[in-house]
């Protein structure tokens, strides 16, 4: 009951923090707007009433969809490998550095690479593969790392041994508020890749959005297509914690170590 609490409590605080935090933000667009021509900071209704054109949130659901699928789709490549790697000591001590290595890429560096393997089109794998390939190099990383702290074996062998019984459960509970941070960050990182996949080569999206608004002298489009993508990666972040409220409550609170 007490993580049950906990979780609520911090979810209470995050919740203000994000309402506190964007009331500063009206207030600083207000004072900004009202100060600077509007090809340079178009006003708040302005942006508004361009978000509720018709075209923007579409386009922010359909975003939204592809990165959720992308995700899905790099966690299932990418968790057998990060427990392959996280499980092998001589694997940890060889192939981490290489996924952290990636993991810490720019966008800008990613999407070449994307763009040369998955192609220009706006295919499945072309919408998918830029973002895909991002996330997978991140949850790689994170989770390898919380595989191998809670393994926990010092010895560079090739071992799979386990912590038996309750220890496995144990070691992956106290990993679990890690483990998410991974997939928010690995949603965020997504989400960049695909916005940006879609301003170069797209047609559609909200990528594609931006860079219409910047060629037809558009400010407000683009601020609207900018607070879009930004719901859209909230929303997913949201569902993300939903689930790891739902796992933290399935959990007693007596075997439930402390998140730092």
């Amino acid at each position: 009951m007490s993580s049950s609490r906990s979780s609520v409590m911090r979810l209470a605080c995050g919740t203000a923090g994000f309402a506190a935090a964007a009331a500063v933000l009206v207030l600083v667009w207000t004072v900004a707007a009202a100060q600077l021509p509007a090809f340079l900071m178009p006003s708040l209704p302005a942006t508004l009433a361009r978000l509720n054109r018709g075209d923007i949130w579409p386009e922010a659901i359909a975003g939204a969809a592809t990165l959720l699928v992308s995700f899905l789709r790099a966690l299932t490549y990418a968790l057998p490998i990060a427990v392959v790697v996280g499980l092998t000591p001589i694997g940890f001590a060889v192939f981490f550095p290489v996924l952290r290595f990636l993991a810490m890429l720019p966008v800008v560096a990613v999407l070449p690479l994307a763009v040369l393997w998955f192609g220009f089109s706006m295919t499945q794998e072309g919408v998918h593969g830029p973002s895909m390939l991002a996330m997978m190099a991140v949850i790689g990383a994170g989770v390898a790392a919380v595989v191998h702290k809670a393994h926990d074996s010092p010895a560079l062998v090739v071992s799979f041994e386990f912590p038996s019984g309750a220890g496995i459960r144990d070691a992956l509970r106290r990993e679990l508020p890690g483990m998410f941070r991974t997939f928010r960050r690995a949603v965020e990182i997504g989400a960049v890749t695909l916005i940006a996949h879609q301003y170069i080569v797209g047609k559609s999206g909200i990528g594609f959005l931006i860079l219409n608004g910047v060629m037809v002298f558009e400010p407000a489009q683009v601020m609207a297509a900018i607070i879009a993508a930004w719901v859209m990666v909230i929303v997913l972040e949201l569902l993300l914690f939903a689930v790891e409220f739902v796992m933290r409550a399935l959990i007693p609170a007596s075997e439930f170590a402390p998140s730092d």
